[in-house]
């Protein structure tokens, strides 16, 4: 993320909160131990209100790379229902900071990744096993993801 984080927020939020050994300790503690350190960090004050989603969207972005999408099928939506919840964006979203902009598309692009392998990998038996909440967040995210046309990833990413 370096090359697009002129200021060093990005790394400065990382290191702050210590979102990689959290994510480091995740791999054997499990999803449930970075969801209790998300609750904690959270329950702090943050400088503003644009640190504080910077900071979720690189926590999720962090937890994202560690998640089974086949092994671990509940928690792969868990993290997702605590990101989009945590996240509270507003169908259009023209009006975020540039660092807000490019922690919020490099979170989007690494679901938008992780969604294609899901629906590659999963079988539907296994997506018919989910909650109801979890088949509703499924519905919401990929229209926010591939079809909202004032979503941050479809306003600012010009690949």
């Amino acid at each position: 993320m370096n090359e697009t984080d002129d200021n060093g927020i990005f790394d400065r939020i990382l290191e702050k909160y210590a979102i990689n050994h959290i994510v480091d300790n995740s791999r054997l503690k499990g999803l449930a131990y970075a969801k209790q350190e998300f609750d904690r960090i959270m329950s702090e004050e943050f400088n503003t209100a644009e640190e504080k989603n910077i900071f979720i969207d690189l926590f999720f972005t962090q937890c994202l790379k560690i998640v089974s999408v086949t092994n671990d099928i509940s928690g792969f939506w868990e993290l997702i229902s605590q990101w989009f919840h945590a996240r509270k964006l507003e169908s259009r979203n023209g009006n975020l900071s540039h660092d807000e902009k490019i922690a919020l598309i490099h979170f989007c692009l690494n679901l938008r990744q992780r969604l294609r392998e899901f629906i590659a990998l999963v079988p539907l038996t296994e997506v018919e096993k989910l909650t109801e909440e979890h088949h509703r967040l499924m519905i919401a995210i990929w229209r926010m993801l591939f079809f909202e046309p004032f979503a941050a990833l479809n306003l600012y990413w010009n690949p």
